[in-house]
């Protein structure tokens, strides 16, 4: 068609025919790509050396093959727990990375925040002290280690008296001062 700007062009139908060895390459390589989303990683896991598998992850992620079949699997197939492990602790890296780069180049406000949270990511906080106190003396029974039934069983209701007797102590008001 004379004039045909190519706005209508689909690459999906465009598309050649792939082989079976081309299909079941871009089928391993979504498999290792949906793992942890690396396409680079993906492509060394299918076999690619670490010169080229930035060009060949790039010419593959691009794929409409791949593609695809990524979006596909990603609405049927839910994740395995090695894969969400694996995604979890890539989610920490960038995570962590950001925060570095915020440490770094981020306003004060946010250089200060991203430290704090390094800091606690590589437990730098030093030790916290959390004072408490115990309001409540009763509501729990010890137990006595006494290998005599008969001798158990009396060590165990002077405890039971002395907790009622705390807890008759703390439903009474007690006068303030």
């Amino acid at each position: 068609m004379a004039g045909d700007t190519g706005q209508y062009w689909d690459p999906l139908v465009m598309q050649q025919e792939l082989s079976p060895q081309e299909k079941l390459l871009r089928d391993r390589f979504v498999a290792q790509y949906l793992i942890d989303h690396d396409a680079y990683l993906a492509a060394i896991r299918v076999g690619y050396v670490q010169n080229i598998a930035s060009q060949y992850a790039a010419f593959l992620i691009n794929d409409p093959y791949v593609q695809r079949e990524i979006a596909r699997l990603k609405q049927t197939v839910p994740p395995t727990p090695v894969e969400v492990k694996a995604q979890r602790k890539q989610n920490q890296y960038k995570l962590e990375r950001l925060l570095w780069e915020l440490a770094y180049v981020g306003t004060p406000a946010s250089r200060v925040a991203a430290a704090s949270k390094l800091c606690n990511i590589y437990d730098m906080d030093g030790t916290t002290k959390i004072k408490s106190e115990v309001t409540h003396k009763g509501g729990v029974m010890l137990v006595p280690g006494i290998a005599k039934l008969e001798d158990w069983e009396k060590q165990a209701a002077q405890q039971q008296d002395k907790l009622i007797e705390g807890s008759a102590e703390d439903r009474t008001g007690k006068p303030v001062h």
